[in-house]
């Protein structure tokens, strides 16, 4: 078992791969907002949303159906 932090009961190496995530979560979208401009990035931004959903994917395979 990884060790927690006495101050917060978190795992600091979870945290730190969160961080790490974040970071190259936030730089490939503004590469890809850069290269592929604000409307594709927000077309991700609505997969990634309905992918979290709950539906059993129902809204995400109807948004991926009607792309262009």
């Amino acid at each position: 078992m990884l060790p927690r932090d006495s101050n917060n009961g978190k795992n600091p190496v979870d945290e730190t791969l969160r961080a790490n995530i974040r970071l190259l979560g936030d730089s490939l979208g503004r590469t890809i907002g850069r290269d592929l401009g604000a409307d594709f990035v927000e077309k991700i931004e609505i997969i990634r949303k309905y992918a979290k959903r709950q539906d059993h994917g129902v809204q995400l395979h109807e948004y991926l159906r009607n792309l262009p």
